[in-house]
């Protein structure tokens, strides 16, 4: 392998990539919307200051404290008790660097984390990670459902292109339940190679572990949890006057949640462009935009900055120096 393929920098181009497509796809909102950051910013002049600031301590409440206390619990149920202040601190200090990140990219620092300072196994780490995050999008897939089956008439046009997305996270939700069929993977892995097997086995370790009841407790966890970006949607819409109908804001809304899902930095800029196409009509385009773009702060910026100071705890477990220094 040549040296250019092991370069340091080679890490930061995903990220890179993430923040140029955001970038751009802004750009061509703002010309789409003909406004500016100033006009996005004029938008909410006349919103209530304290209004505002109740739906974002309500935002950063859910992601993290919420956030913290799900992915505690699903170590625990993978065999790890941490305590819960470490878990909350590694919920916190991960925030920052996640800003620039794709939002599933995220799940690679917790993983890091685990396994540097907690002695975590990758592959356990990795499967605790991903049925955290697979319990938010079981969560977004039961309201994207539920928000179909609102519909009306006129909108019944739309449900063909969502299939797919729907589609996903009901086979998602089937194989969380399927345990012969993680019994079957462990064996295949086993079958190929011993590490592999292990490898398997401890990435399905939470999907294995978990009695059937406790993974509808997770799920309800996750419908409730991913009832978040909805609320402070609507509500930011309330803040400007703005009432859409109930039976297509939830379809729409979303839809702009998985949208976000779009590698780019937090899903800066498929967010709002969706917030944008979706709810045309029901506002002028530099109102939707501004919507869309408080949507990405209050739900994803600022709750995941609010961990700035625990930044410096976490970048040193990271590379662990958190670890050499309790040992």
């Amino acid at each position: 392998m040549s040296q250019s393929a092991n370069h340091p920098l080679n890490k930061w181009i995903p990220i890179g990539a993430a923040v140029i497509v955001s970038a751009c796809i802004y750009w061509a909102l703002l010309k789409y919307s003909g406004t500016d950051f100033s006009g996005l910013w004029q938008v909410w002049q006349d919103a209530s200051l304290f209004f505002l600031l109740g739906v974002l301590c309500f935002s950063v409440f859910v992601h993290v404290v919420l956030g913290a206390d799900k992915l505690w619990r699903v170590l625990g149920a993978s065999g790890f008790a941490l305590p819960w202040p470490l878990v909350l601190k590694i919920r916190l200090g991960s925030g920052p660097l996640r800003v620039a990140m794709p939002v599933d990219m995220g799940e690679v620092l917790n993983i890091a984390f685990l396994r540097q300072t907690s002695k975590i196994p990758v592959a356990d780490a990795s499967g605790a990670c991903l049925f955290d995050r697979g319990l938010n999008f079981l969560g977004s897939t039961f309201w994207l459902i539920a928000g179909l089956l609102l519909l009306p008439v006129r909108g019944e046009g739309l449900a063909p292109n969502i299939l797919g997305i729907v589609g996903a996270g009901v086979l998602y939700g089937v194989f969380v339940f399927a345990t012969p069929a993680h019994t079957a993977l462990i064996r295949m892995g086993y079958g190929i190679h011993t590490k592999v097997g292990d490898f398997i086995k401890g990435v399905l370790s939470p999907f294995s572990r978990c009695a059937p009841g406790r993974k509808i407790l997770f799920l309800g966890y996750g419908i409730v949890f991913q009832a978040r970006p909805l609320i402070v949607c609507y509500l930011l819409f309330m803040a400007l006057g703005i009432h859409p109908p109930m039976d297509t804001f939830i379809t729409f809304a979303s839809l702009a949640v998985f949208a976000g899902h779009i590698p780019t930095a937090a899903g800066i800029g498929p967010r709002e462009a969706a917030v944008v196409l979706l709810f045309q009509g029901m506002a002028p385009a530099g109102a939707l935009l501004a919507v869309g773009a408080a949507m990405s702060l209050f739900v994803h910026v600022l709750p995941m900055m609010a961990g700035v100071p625990w930044l410096p705890w976490f970048l040193r477990g990271i590379s662990g120096v958190e670890s050499r220094q309790s040992q």
